[in-house]
């Protein structure tokens, strides 16, 4: 571990490394919000709460922002072309504020819906945005460790709700929680915008400022050549919808990058993250669901978070048919158990802590991959003429995948029992270990254009 903080220890590293860090605040509110439900909906719904909010009303909570960002993803993928990554991304922050603000205010149930709304707007801003900007100002061996700092804000942020919402009042942790998005804005304002984005759109001079900035102020005229030289070469190249689909380089990365993200989706983390408590029980420790809640997502975070700094180190190829070769072995023994408890009278007394001591290793196998690179190489694999229409084809199936997933596992789960979507669950990461392996690029330590040319092979 000595070793790889060293290497980030230098000036021209620190400007990238602390733009990715305030760039990622905005991920860190979103999820925030998106965890929001889960502490909230049984507080909303009670019948001490004065709005008088049915289950079946605030059911759609959480059916609201993918919905909303699915439907809005063009719009900002496109003026992030436009107007720039930066200035995209800190509009995220007066939106999850507005979101906050109903919050705070909501006694009935159009508050709320509002509010959902905003945070699905605020999701569709910085997925257009984020993963862009963070691949575009970094250099590879920067981009390898910090370029899964957004994640990580991610599962900070669902810590932070998880613990706020076991023991605070909703209006107390409405006001703390919208602290995230005004400090955001305040720093990121003072943020370089992308010199790839200032290249594309002829403003070279403000480019090479940017580069200088994110360098440190080191001489980098070399590397502004070479960037002005890749740039212009991607740019020669059509970037419409159709041709996303129709040029082989495009088809390939979308099929990764769409990949990685339904691998992530399909590995089970909804399954072990709705039923933490139940996994607990089985394993004798009868905890509350607030506190199991809290330490899932705390050891995730963690675990992650260690998991990231090695990431230059394996590769992402390696890790991530690792990682999803791990999680189906483990999904496999919970769906024996699973089946055997509910469908059988064997017993298992002498294995209740199979359930738990499966969650453990199967989220130190999830962090290490399937957590982090699918996020990464959204940003990593498009061209810049055709990047907008990437993020918005990748997103739609990103917040898809949420809509599709939840829904399915909840009916799965009541019809058949809980080994039924780990079953599929299990099948899916065993295919994606051999996706993985037959289609997956090593990008570490390649710049974008070295990836471009990756791609054309």
């Amino acid at each position: 571990m000595k070793s790889i903080i060293r290497r980030f220890k230098g000036s021209r590293t620190i400007p990238q490394v602390v733009a990715i860090c305030i760039g990622s605040l905005s991920l860190l509110t979103a999820c925030v919000q998106y965890a929001w439900t889960s502490p909230y909906i049984p507080i909303i719904t009670s019948e001490d709460f004065p709005g008088n909010i049915t289950f079946e009303e605030a059911s759609y909570f959480t059916v609201i922002p993918p919905l909303t960002a699915i439907g809005l993803c063009a719009v900002f993928s496109k003026l992030a072309d436009r107007i720039g990554r930066k200035r995209v991304l800190i509009l995220s922050g007066p939106v999850h504020f507005a979101a906050y603000v109903l919050i705070y205010f909501g006694r009935t149930v159009t508050p709320f819906y509002i509010s959902r709304f905003l945070s699905g707007l605020g999701d569709a801003i910085l997925w257009a945005s984020l993963p862009v900007y963070v691949a575009e100002i970094s250099e590879p061996h920067v981009r390898g460790t910090w370029g899964n700092v957004p994640a990580i804000s991610g599962y900070v942020g669902q810590v932070l709700i998880n613990v706020l919402g076991s023991y605070l009042h909703l209006q107390t942790s409405t006001i703390l929680s919208a602290i995230v998005p005004v400090v955001f804005c305040c720093a990121f304002a003072f943020m370089p915008e992308s010199p790839y984005f200032l290249l594309a759109r002829g403003r070279h001079e403000e480019a090479q400022k940017s580069l200088r900035l994110l360098r440190g102020g080191q001489n980098c005229d070399d590397e502004y050549k070479q960037l002005t030289r890749d740039v212009n070469r991607q740019l020669s190249e059509t970037g419409t919808l159709k041709d996303l689909f129709l040029i082989k380089s495009n088809r390939r990365a979308l099929f990764i990058a769409v990949g990685a993200r339904a691998a992530s989706q399909m590995s089970g983390i909804a399954a072990f993250t709705v039923h933490t408590q139940y996994l607990f029980e089985q394993a004798g420790q009868n905890i509350s669901k607030e506190l199991s809640s809290i330490t899932f997502s705390a050891v995730l975070l963690v675990l992650a978070t260690l998991g990231a700094f090695y990431q230059d180190k394996f590769g992402r190829r390696p890790l991530m048919i690792g990682s999803c070769l791990g999680c189906g072995f483990i999904l496999l023994v919970e769906t024996v158990y699973f089946y055997l408890n509910d469908k059988t009278s064997v017993d298992l007394s002498g294995l209740r802590w199979v359930p738990l001591a499966g969650m453990i290793l199967y989220l130190f196998c999830f962090s290490f991959g399937l957590s982090l690179i699918p996020s990464l190489l959204v940003g990593e694999l498009f061209s810049t003429s055709i990047k907008a229409n990437a993020m918005i084809v990748t997103n739609i199936f990103f917040d898809g995948f949420i809509c599709v997933i939840t829904k399915v596992f909840q009916t799965l789960t009541y019809n058949f029992g809980l080994y039924v979507p780990f079953l599929i669950f299990t099948v899916s990461c065993f295919i994606n270990a051999i996706r993985s392996y037959l289609f997956l690029l090593e990008t570490r330590g390649k710049t974008l254009e070295e990836i471009q040319q990756m791609l054309k092979k």
